[in-house]
């Protein structure tokens, strides 16, 4: 549990049958408006944000504006990053999902919610929009919590993905992006043409994939290190490489992400 003046937010502990497709879950409740902005990088997540009081505005790699409202809503995979304002009260579940949950759990319209975001009521799936109306209903975050673990649960086992296609994000992520495309593809036994075809459903091909993991292991060692020393460390060709991802993917110098 975090609290600030205003806030409190809890991380649920994720179920071991959800590992490696379910990223976390947050609950998230505020008194009213927060100052400022939360600025949401590039990731190589897809969040369902289920809110039951209150809107967001979000803007797409720039601020937000007050016609940006929206409640609900999901984000798919992108190179933009977001802007996020909370101008009042809010009440919020969050479902963080791997691309290979995403994909399990969305199906092929994933690649449709890619760079952007789309509000839950307008994305069209039935099952999504029953368990939004169910957690509304409920009297307590625990029912919620409860609701949302057993929808995951249910449609998580219902689906499958390639082999081929799990182990070829298991090998972008797990080598933090530095694996050329080609040696994945070869390694996987086919052309990288066929490898970014069966990527085309999640909305980012292989190589943005491996450039966001990039990024994002260069991110996570902010402050451990001098900014040159984890350029050579993730692969970048020189600290200026690092500088204009940065800025690309997260809108801010490697000193102000930091």
């Amino acid at each position: 549990m975090i609290r600030g003046p205003s806030f409190s937010l809890w991380r649920a502990p994720v179920r071991p049958a959800f590992r490696g497709l379910v990223r976390r879950i947050t609950l998230y409740r505020s008194e009213g408006a927060l100052p400022g902005l939360m600025v949401e990088p590039a990731a190589l997540v897809v969040p369902l944000i289920f809110v039951f009081d209150g809107r967001f505005e979000v803007g797409m790699g720039r601020d937000p504006a007050p016609s940006d409202g929206i409640a609900s809503f999901m984000a798919g995979l992108s190179l933009t990053p977001a802007r996020i304002a909370s101008p009042e009260a809010v009440q919020v579940l969050q479902i963080d999902l791997t691309p290979l949950g995403a994909m399990r759990l969305l199906g092929p319209a994933l690649g449709e919610a890619s760079d952007g975001v789309h509000a839950l009521p307008d994305y069209g799936d039935r099952d999504i929009a029953e368990l939004h109306t169910r957690m509304g209903e409920a009297d307590c975050w625990a029912t919620r919590l409860a609701l949302a673990e057993s929808f995951l649960a249910h449609r998580l086992a219902a689906t499958s993905l390639p082999p081929t296609l799990t182990r070829a994000w298991r090998i972008i992520e797990g080598t933090e992006g530095r694996a050329p495309i080609a040696r994945i593809a070869d390694h996987l036994g086919m052309t990288r043409r066929t490898l970014a075809r069966q990527f085309q459903p999640f909305g980012l091909s292989p190589k943005a994939a491996a450039r966001v993991a990039r990024f994002t292991a260069a991110s996570a060692r902010a402050g451990t290190a001098s900014w040159a020393e984890i350029a050579a460390d993730a692969g970048y060709a020189d600290q200026a490489h690092l500088t204009r991802e940065f800025r690309a993917l997260s809108g801010m110098t490697p000193r102000q992400f930091a």
